[in-house]
């Protein structure tokens, strides 16, 4: 039943996001119905996506090739192929809610890679979803997620550090 849910997110679990706690708690429908999805991340790839500067700081001194990401031909080119698929993932993983629509709007790096992002996202049976991507400065955190969804009983709050639940269930 999970089986591309749990693919997709498998890179957010390499950020230490505690998002076992927070499946739990959604899959025990804690906060009612979903009926919007908020994910906001930060990945600090601008040197990267405007210079073509690799980055090892988050690899342990291993580089990877700056094509994986700035060659549209290779990955799309930009903060939207690379990193969005991950926000895609954990939104698919926490909620089990399907995409039907997605609008988008860019601010690229250079012609063909994208730098920072915003998604509108509307999902099966009326849900709606705010999902945004930017390549940030070196000088912040390599990634910081922000997650929210808010439903009829409650709202779920995940970062890096912590899980957070109100709800009236």
């Amino acid at each position: 039943e999970d089986g591309i849910r749990d693919k997709l997110v498998t890179g957010v679990q390499t950020c230490a996001l505690p998002i076992s706690s927070a499946r739990t708690l959604m899959r025990e429908q804690r906060i009612g119905e979903i009926e919007y999805v908020n994910i906001a991340i930060n990945v600090a790839v601008r040197e990267l996506l405007t210079r073509g500067i690799p980055y090892n700081s988050a690899t342990g001194g291993i580089a990877p090739q700056a094509e994986t990401f700035v060659e549209p031909a290779i990955s799309g080119g930009g903060t939207a192929p690379v990193t969005m698929s991950h926000v895609f993932g954990l939104a698919a993983f926490l909620t089990g809610l399907d995409a039907v629509d997605v609008h988008c709007r860019t601010v690229d790096a250079r012609p063909g890679v994208d730098l920072h992002n915003v998604m509108s996202v509307g999902y099966e049976g009326g849900a709606i979803g705010a999902f945004a991507g930017t390549g940030s400065h070196e000088s912040v955190p390599r990634v910081e997620w922000h997650v929210s969804i808010h439903g009829t009983g409650g709202q779920l709050l995940l970062d890096r550090k912590s899980t957070r639940l109100n709800s009236s269930h």
